[in-house]
């Protein structure tokens, strides 16, 4: 699902290709934490856990104003591309600033957790207009083979909190981005006998932001639902879409004139419309 085809590379980082940017900035794709995400392999992508990591090793003025001088004097796109980063890590170090002042001056009603805090991160990387396009994050801890109701009780309030967090932070601008929240795989609806339950075939994927049709679930319920009759063996639940007719159907909403069979190579489907 990361990469969804056979060809090279992660089906995020193939979008980027397909819809490059003439003036695209350093900062097109971010991974929130130690390693980048397979689905932006293939694209020039940055992994970060904080903005103090968007450094140089010498990060001081001069430093950098030195460096300014001489990637000035080329005139090719190396040079260009030069400046460009070094404006953006001005930027950053001014967003770094205001954060560290707004945390210092901040009574939070909650313990911070590092998702919430990664999706506050990503949306102040979006707001500080640095031409970012595409960023992913990770949330942990749902292959529930036993104790389920343990694990669960804890993820979900924190998968919801850090999508509150980031609505709230985004606000108006939250029309301009679209939240995908995906798993590699689904869950069977049967309590195994470690109470919990085992992989499965039909998933489930949320989707948020601006011009989607929310409030509603895309499936047949009625003919696809958790009624033992209704599922596939052993117990799944049935796959009604492929899970590239939900991401063919962003990807259009975004750049509508991208080539989904060389975006999704083998993908025969149509886009689903969950688009207004």
């Amino acid at each position: 699902m990361q990469y969804a085809g056979k060809s090279g590379g992660g089906w995020l980082g193939r979008f980027l290709h397909l819809t490059k940017k003439s003036n695209a900035g350093p900062l097109t794709a971010v991974s929130i934490g130690e390693h980048i995400s397979d689905c932006l392999q293939g694209t020039a992508a940055v992994s970060m856990r904080s903005l103090e990591e968007f450094a140089l090793p010498e990060n001081t003025e001069t430093w950098q104003t030195d460096l300014a001088k001489l990637y000035a004097r080329s005139g090719s796109s190396l040079g260009r591309a030069g400046q460009d980063t070094l404006s953006a890590m001005q930027r950053i170090r001014k967003l770094t600033e205001t954060m560290r002042a707004e945390q210092k001056n901040a009574n939070r009603n909650t313990a911070p957790n590092e998702f919430t805090d990664g999706l506050e991160l990503i949306a102040r990387l979006i707001q500080a207009g640095l031409g970012l396009r595409a960023a992913t994050i990770h949330l942990g801890g749902w292959d529930s083979h036993y104790g389920a109701a343990v694990s669960l009780s804890t993820l979900i309030p924190t998968l919801a909190a850090g999508l509150s967090t980031f609505a709230s932070r985004m606000a108006g601008d939250l029309k301009h981005v679209t939240v995908v929240i995906m798993s590699e795989f689904g869950r069977q609806v049967a309590e195994n006998a470690s109470f919990g339950t085992d992989h499965g075939r039909g998933g489930v994927h949320w989707v948020m932001g601006g011009g989607v049709k929310g409030g509603k679930v895309y499936a047949d319920w009625e003919n696809h639902g958790m009624e033992k009759a209704l599922l596939t063996y052993p117990s799944d639940v049935p796959i009604v879409h492929d899970y590239r007719s939900i991401l063919g159907s962003l990807c259009q909403h975004i750049e509508p004139t991208v080539d989904l069979k060389r975006l999704f190579p083998g993908f025969e489907g149509t886009p689903l419309g969950i688009y207004g």
